[in-house]
């Protein structure tokens, strides 16, 4: 929760062994160096967001070409489940920052597609302005364990999307161009 009345991003994650949400965290804090951050599971997502949100990230599990295993207690989410739903009825969004990321298997690096991809395209359709190009971040093994060094990845990749954001907000003033034949 925000811990102040200043602006806030927001992240809303799907995950199913928790990588996601580690990888969440960390990127909130490359972010909460600059903003109050809130994390919160795609379920528990509100379906309109408040005036205090100046940023939303999109995190996504690895779910294209089977990698991840369904069991009794943790289910493949669907494409018309979860985050694509969530955002389908999301309100109170105009004009507003986004960034998206995702989990993936090592062994995927050479496959197509990319949750990431996916939720930024569906963002852009849906009117944000993109803070940054989707990322991917590598898990090492099948219990989906973060891959070494993308804890710190990640919360580099907050920063970038705080520095940023910064610059979304407060654009550098034009540089003056001169007419022809003006003198000054």
């Amino acid at each position: 929760m925000p811990v102040s009345g200043k602006l806030k991003a927001l992240i809303v994650c799907e995950t199913l062994s928790g990588s996601t949400r580690l990888v969440a965290e960390e990127i909130g804090k490359g972010i909460g160096k600059g903003l109050d951050v809130e994390i919160i599971e795609v379920s528990k997502a509100p379906a309109q967001l408040d005036a205090s949100v100046a940023l939303l990230v999109i995190g996504g599990a690895p779910q294209a070409f089977g990698s991840t295993r369904p069991t009794a207690d943790r289910p493949v989410p669907t494409p018309d489940s979860g985050l694509r739903t969530w955002l389908g009825g999301l309100t109170g969004t105009a004009n507003l920052a986004a960034a998206a990321f995702d989990t993936r298997p090592m062994h995927s690096r050479r496959l197509p597609g990319s949750a990431a991809n996916g939720v930024s395209i569906l963002l852009g359709k849906r009117g944000y302005t993109l803070a940054a190009t989707p990322h991917s971040f590598w898990l090492k093994d099948a219990a989906e364990n973060l891959a070494i060094g993308e804890a710190a990845r990640a919360r580099r990749w907050g920063d970038e999307l705080n520095g940023a954001l910064t610059k979304l907000r407060n654009p550098a003033p034009a540089r003056y161009r001169p007419k022809a034949g003006h003198s000054g």
